[in-house]
């Protein structure tokens, strides 16, 4: 009986392996994602914007010209496919540091940006702080309901952000049937992204 508890034991384990690789983005970092993903060149704002729906760009312009987003990259998988994940940089102030203690107020303060360019209250899920091997004190990690979806189930945006100097990498998803597993990647890039 215990031969056979080890046996299934270790097939279940086996089949829980999955093959990771290294990608390389135009912001000029690299991590690991599962090798089922895929990533797009560097988008052209304009043409990208011309593809989305119509209440997603008037969102998304408001957002790119308050964020001053200048590159951006999007990865997919074709499991998981509509929800994928955007990958941004932006510059931000030398002294700008996501700490344990400030975490909370970069939360509210991105809240704030996403209710101006979508001209609705915005529900916060999740804030909070997670270890980050390159970047100077951490990463930020929040969840909150996409209110532009027109879709009728619950459409949440997750925002994973890294901080390195004077730059912001952010890694974004609007998910709604597949969160768990957008989540896993986003917390499989956090430990592993390096310049």
């Amino acid at each position: 009986m215990k031969k056979l508890f080890l046996y299934i034991f270790l097939v279940l384990m086996w089949c829980n392996i999955v093959n990771a690789k290294i990608i390389k983005s135009v912001t000029g970092y690299s991590f690991e994602i599962n090798d089922d993903w895929n990533i797009t060149g560097q988008a052209d704002m304009d043409v990208l914007l011309d593809k989305v729906a119509p209440e997603h760009k008037t969102y998304l312009e408001k957002t790119i010209k308050m964020t001053q987003i200048y590159k951006f990259e999007v990865l997919f998988n074709e499991r998981y496919v509509p929800d994928f994940i955007t990958i941004t940089s932006q510059q931000v102030p030398a002294n700008t540091h996501v700490t344990k203690s400030n975490v909370q107020s970069y939360c509210n303060q991105l809240l704030k940006i996403n209710e101006y360019a979508s001209k609705k209250k915005q529900v916060l899920y999740e804030c909070y702080y997670l270890d980050n091997p390159l970047a100077k004190n951490g990463a930020l990690f929040m969840s909150i309901k996409d209110s532009i979806s027109k879709e009728n189930k619950d459409v949440r945006t997750n925002l994973l952000m890294m901080i390195f100097g004077t730059n912001a990498i952010s890694f974004g998803s609007s998910c709604s049937d597949y969160c768990k597993e957008i989540n896993k990647s986003l917390a499989l890039i956090n430990t592993t992204i390096k310049k």
